[in-house]
Parts: structure tokens; C-alpha cells; sequence
């Protein structure tokens, strides 16, 4: 995962996944054998729960849902602000504490405006991909 802000304002932010681990700028977590996501996110000790369609955690609430089009909808608290993110093939789209976002797909994982580059990669329902989305989009 890449966002590239063509302002300048922030510099690139690239983070990754997998079934085990969550790494990017600001978040560093493990899942432990108990299923729970263990480790470091925005400068504090985390322990984060998963359920279906939830996670939860410090100042994590985030809620990963379908909406009638079949697009993820990441909707709830990130580092205790506001977010809702709207994961659809040809877009990803809502708010964030930056402000509004809208981008449009270019192919291969590639969204783009005016605001930045977004590249993403692995399935948009994964509560690895949401934290990894957020953690690359909220500096």
C-alpha cells in the first residue's frame, strides 16, 4: 500500500500486510495466538480485537461492512477521530480528519486525483487492509 500526496504536504507513506503482520508508518502489530493484533500503532502499546465485520482497541473502533453496491465501507475511530472510507472497484472515496476524499480507479490497484496516488494491493474486507489503509491515508 502507497499514498503518494501530490501537494507535497506529506511526504510518501507505504505500509504492508499479511495474515500475521501489519507495518507501516505508524503501526507496527503481530497477530498473537489468541487472535488478537499486538504491537505498536500511532506512538502507543495496542492490543486490538477482530470479530466478524469489527475491530476494536485503544482508540480504534472500526466497523468494515458491505454496502448495497458490494464496496467495503471502513467506517468508525481511528486514533479517536472520524473516519469513513467507501472501498469500490472504480473508487475510494469518504472522510477523513484531513478532509474529504475521492479517488478514481486507474487499473491494477492504482486510485488517483488531484489530492495523491493510492496504490493498493490484497482483499479490501481484511481488517489488515483497513489498518494499513488508514495508517498510509491519516498521517
Amino acid at each position: 500500500m502507497i499514498w503518494k500526496d501530490l501537494s507535497g504536504a506529506t511526504p510518501t507513506r507505504r505500509a504492508a500486510f499479511d495474515d500475521w503482520r501489519v507495518n507501516g508508518p505508524s503501526v507496527a502489530l503481530r497477530r498473537t495466538s489468541e487472535g488478537t493484533w499486538s504491537g505498536k500503532l500511532r506512538g502507543r502499546d495496542v492490543v486490538l480485537t477482530t470479530s466478524p465485520g469489527k475491530v476494536e482497541g485503544g482508540d480504534v473502533r472500526l466497523s468494515l461492512t458491505f454496502d448495497d453496491a458490494g464496496a467495503v465501507v471502513v467506517a468508525g475511530l481511528w486514533g479517536g477521530q472520524s473516519v469513513r472510507l467507501v472501498l469500490a472497484t472504480e473508487r475510494v472515496s469518504g472522510k477523513l480528519p484531513s478532509g474529504a476524499i475521492d479517488l478514481t480507479q486507474m487499473g491494477a490497484g492504482m486510485f488517483n486525483s488531484w489530492q495523491g496516488l493510492l496504490q493498493v494491493g490484497g482483499p479490501s474486507d481484511m481488517p489488515q487492509m483497513a489498518l494499513a489503509l488508514l495508517d498510509v491515508l491519516v498521517p
